[in-house]
């Protein structure tokens, strides 16, 4: 049986986690990684993710995956277009914030 001092500590550390997840979620971080997030759901739901694949180029094949990729993002929907570059937008973004948080690790010398 669980001890009511245990009930709290459980009860305590639960809202801990909610208020550190709602501070995460709406830091500027977080709202972008919302948003790219509503990005990849909105394409899939609007793309056949499996239709794209099966006729796609090989990978290795540079010049022709181009210009699939070319030919399959001008002949699509405008909303879609439009989801992409946000979501490539967004990507960028969320890759320049993480790589301006990344310091240099130093290493403690005895002196």
């Amino acid at each position: 049986m669980i001890s009511s001092e245990e009930q709290l500590q459980k009860k305590i550390m639960r809202g801990v986690h909610v208020i550190h997840a709602l501070r995460t979620l709406g830091s500027p971080f977080g709202l972008k990684l919302g948003a790219l997030t509503l990005s990849i759901l909105g394409t899939l739901s609007l793309v056949s993710v499996s239709d794209v694949v099966a006729n796609a180029p090989e990978a290795f094949n540079l010049p022709a995956l181009y210009e699939f990729i070319q030919g399959a993002f001008l002949g699509t929907e405008l909303i879609v277009q439009g989801i992409v570059l946000c979501g490539i937008a967004l990507l960028f973004l969320l890759t320049r914030d993480i790589l301006s948080q990344s310091h240099p690790v130093k290493v403690a010398t005895r002196s």
